[in-house]
């Protein structure tokens, strides 16, 4: 069996992984998330280009227990209202994050960039197959 020496104690492969599991995860966790990060948390009326036109929706993120944020949206269509989710997102920027979108139409990325005082944001959306970014924009305030 291969063993190291670390500070005068021997360790085998074992211990050695696990070791360097533990350091690993202090410094993933010992990076946390921007301090604006958790003011993204809200409603936002949303304008979304779908098809071939901005059309109306809301867009809403909300913090987990683990301070990570994701959300949810709607568009509203002629005859019918498409809700999606929101997952994944990470900070990009400064008041920038993005995240990962899935509807029924597909799923993508969109990135969007908050005003300094998180009244609202400006973003793009794109397929994951596809690098043709579309307008997301939205305006807080909706209940």
């Amino acid at each position: 069996m291969y063993k190291r020496t670390i500070v005068g104690i021997k360790l085998g492969v074992g211990a050695i992984s696990l070791l360097s599991f533990g350091i690993h995860h202090l410094f993933v966790r010992a990076n946390p998330q921007p301090s604006w990060f958790e003011d993204t948390v809200g409603t936002y009326q949303s304008e979304i280009w779908n098809d071939d036109s901005m059309v109306p929706g809301t867009t809403t993120f909300t913090q987990t227990a683990d301070g990570d944020i994701e959300g949810s949206y709607t568009i509203e269509e002629a005859d019918s209202l498409v809700s999606g989710t929101l997952s994944d997102c990470r900070h990009t920027a400064s008041y920038t994050i993005s995240c990962a979108w899935e509807d029924i139409y597909g799923v993508g990325t969109v990135t969007v960039a908050f005003s300094e005082d998180f009244s609202g944001f400006t973003g793009r959306w794109r397929l994951d197959d596809s690098s043709v970014a579309y307008q997301w924009n939205g305006v807080s305030g909706v209940e």
